[in-house]
């Protein structure tokens, strides 16, 4: 049997290029692949209130500094408003403090309120952002069936 040259090279080619195609559709999910806030709409409860005005508009056009700056004065007022301080933790994580923002998201989640399986879905976004896959997947299997969250939940799972 003879060894042909041409032959061989165009087999370790082709594998080189399978190896190539599976390494680039392989990739991780990324952050910004998967967040997407919803407006911040708190003007509803605390009608003429200059602050709360700014605080939308600096939040909904993602200067979280400034927002940020505003959210927290406002929970300071308004204690036990859950919603204030899930934006203020959002806010913490696009500002990459995730230290803080963790802390609220682990807060609001094992409280009894209505932002349950958000500040779950925020912290999972939060360890995505970080690349802490495997403890992304964890904190993303506690979303429940019923949340709006848990189709995203289960396809960033997928791709993890």
């Amino acid at each position: 049997m003879t060894f042909n040259k041409s032959k061989y090279i165009i087999a370790i080619t082709g594998v080189a290029i399978l190896a190539v195609l599976y390494v680039l559709n392989t990739k991780k999910p990324t952050y910004s692949d998967f967040v997407a806030h919803n407006k911040l709409n708190i003007a509803i409860k605390y009608p003429n209130n200059n602050r709360v005005s700014k605080t939308q508009t600096a939040f909904n056009t993602k200067n979280y500094e400034e927002a940020l700056e505003h959210l927290t004065v406002l929970s300071n007022i308004y204690l036990n408003d859950v919603e204030i301080k899930l934006y203020r933790g959002i806010c913490l994580l696009e500002l990459d403090n995730y230290f803080e923002a963790e802390a609220i998201f682990d807060k609001i989640s094992t409280g009894n309120n209505n932002f349950n399986d958000e500040a779950i879905w925020y912290k999972g976004l939060s360890l995505l952002k970080q690349k802490k896959y495997l403890q992304t997947k964890k904190i993303l299997k506690q979303i429940s069936i019923t949340s709006s969250y848990y189709t995203l939940a289960q396809k960033l799972l997928k791709k993890l």
